[in-house]
């Protein structure tokens, strides 16, 4: 099966080793090199002697066709764009840069969920698990149905209409989530019905002492109304 995939990465090869090592290992029924890779490097840290050209080489270590953006500037909403517009799957597996894929799954069970509903926008690979040790707020707080940028499969309609429309002076998830609020079961599904990924930007930002607000873009108010409607 071939595939688009789409990350977003900042110069941390060995973050973007760890993740793509993963899915390559762990992403049943679906061989990296028969993919194409659309991957946006933005220069941060900037104090870094590592240039942006190694990242470009991790990713050919694993994917059969790479084209890659080197913004001279940092802006996550200005990279979901330029990576949205240039993909044109029906599909497009959208993967971040700090995510391990801790268990076997098989995209062919997510592929075919998109093919029986023509409803659903979006299948995100589940980060937590509801177990006992979880009070019910946090439950109901995981639980609740929501876009998002961690690992997912899109469907083209819905991936176009939002790089069409975002605001890059806006953080993009938020965007998503404000826009297109609370969608159905039928539009945004958590799969599979137990936890297969982990976030490693966290420890990778304790580990460096990375304070990540000194360097997030100067987004306006969360609480602004956004302009565009769906």
């Amino acid at each position: 099966m071939q595939f688009e995939f789409c990350t977003t990465s900042i110069k941390r090869p060995e973050v973007l080793d760890k993740t793509y090592e993963s899915f390559s290992r762990n992403l049943d029924k679906i061989c990296l090199k028969d993919c194409r890779l659309w991957l946006n490097v933005d220069p941060f840290p900037n104090n870094s002697t590592i240039t942006s050209k190694k990242l470009e080489e991790v990713a050919r270590k694993y994917f059969g066709s790479v084209s890659v953006f080197y913004p001279t500037k940092c802006n996550f909403s200005i990279a979901i764009k330029k990576l949205w517009n240039s993909a044109s799957d029906e599909l497009i597996f959208h993967l971040e840069d700090d995510w391990v894929l801790e268990k076997k799954i098989n995209i062919h069970d997510m592929v075919k969920m998109f093919l029986e509903n023509p409803k659903l926008l979006q299948i995100r690979l589940r980060w937590f698990n509801t177990n006992s040790t979880i009070s019910k707020k946090d439950i109901l707080k995981l639980n609740k149905i929501q876009f998002g940028l961690s690992p997912c499969i899109i469907r083209k309609s819905f991936y176009k209409k939002i790089a069409k429309i975002i605001n890059v002076n806006f953080n993009p998830e938020m965007q998503i989530r404000s826009i297109f609020a609370n969608p159905t079961n039928k539009e945004c599904v958590y799969y599979p019905n137990e936890k297969v990924i982990s976030d490693y930007g966290f420890l990778w930002r304790d580990l460096n002492k990375i304070n990540v607000r000194r360097y997030k873009i100067k987004y306006l108010k969360v609480k602004e109304k956004f302009k565009t409607k769906k």
